[in-house]
C-alpha cells in the first residue's frame, strides 16, 4: 500500500470515529473506559490494545506516556504497580479524558496528566524508568495540511515529531531506563530505524500484531535502550 492509500484509509477511520458526539464506553483488557468525542479512540483504532497488552509493566517503576489520548496505556501502568506516572498530550480534551478514566480506576493519585508538546510541560528535573509513545507513524511530507487537530496522532510530517522525541527522550531516563514506541507497518520503517540509530539506540522487537478486524494494519511494539556508560 502506497503512501496516499495510507493516508486515504487512515483518514477515513478517524472520521467514522468522530461521528461519535456523547462520552462512550469501551472494554479493554477486562476494563471498561470512557472515550470522550474528538480523542483517539480504541474503539476504531487498534494500536492502543496490542501495545497496552504487550508493554511489560515494573512495579515501582516512574512511567511516562506520551500522546496519552484516553490514558488507558498509562492507567494499566498504575494498576500494574507503576509508582508514579504522567500522561501527556496536546489535546486538552485528551488530558481530561485520562483524566476522568484514572479517577473511574482509582489511580488518581498516581496519574497526573498534563497538556504537553511531548516533553515541554516536564519539570527540568524529571526523569523516567519507562516512556512509552503510540507514535503517529505514518510519514507524510513536510507541510501536510492537517484536516483535524486529530490527525496529529496518525500523521507526522518528515518525522519531525519522531526526531524531535528520539533526540530529548534520553534526557528524560533514569539511568537504566527504556523508551517503548508503539509502530506499525503504515511507517516508513527505514526512515524509523535510521533515526534511532543516529541517536544511539538499540532496538529489540516486543511484539507485533495485525489489526484486521478495523484496517489492514500490523502494529509493532519497539524497546529502544541506550548503552550504559562505563
Amino acid at each position: 500500500m502506497d503512501n496516499d492509500e495510507q493516508v486515504t484509509l487512515s483518514r477515513r477511520i478517524l472520521e467514522k470515529s468522530q461521528r461519535e458526539t456523547e462520552p462512550y464506553l469501551v472494554q479493554l483488557l477486562g476494563q471498561e473506559f470512557i472515550v470522550f468525542p474528538g480523542v483517539f479512540s480504541p474503539k476504531y483504532l487498534g494500536s492502543t490494545r496490542v501495545f497496552t497488552e504487550n508493554v511489560s509493566y515494573r512495579p515501582g517503576e516512574s512511567f511516562l506516556e506520551v500522546g496519552c489520548g484516553t490514558g488507558i496505556t498509562a492507567i494499566t501502568a498504575a494498576l500494574r504497580g507503576a509508582g508514579r506516572v504522567v500522561a501527556v498530550d496536546l489535546s486538552p480534551e485528551a488530558v481530561e479524558n485520562t483524566r476522568a478514566n484514572a479517577e473511574r480506576h482509582g489511580v488518581a493519585h498516581v496519574v497526573d496528566a498534563r497538556v504537553s508538546d511531548i516533553f515541554s510541560a516536564l519539570r527540568p528535573v524529571e526523569r523516567f524508568d519507562t516512556i512509552y509513545w503510540n507514535m503517529p507513524f505514518i510519514y507524510v511530507e513536510p507541510g501536510f495540511v492537517y484536516r483535524s487537530e486529530l490527525e496529529r496522532a496518525i500523521f507526522d510530517p518528515g518525522y519531525e515529531a519522531t526526531k524531535s522525541f528520539l533526540r530529548d527522550a534520553p534526557g528524560r531516563l533514569n539511568e537504566g531506563g527504556r523508551v517503548l514506541i508503539g509502530f506499525a507497518d503504515f511507517g516508513d520503517e527505514r526512515a524509523f530505524l535510521g533515526l534511532c540509530g543516529e541517536v544511539g539506540y538499540t532496538l529489540r522487537e516486543v511484539t507485533r500484531g495485525p489489526d484486521f478486524e478495523r484496517q489492514p494494519i500490523t502494529f509493532i511494539l519497539y524497546e529502544l535502550t541506550l548503552p550504559r556508560e562505563a
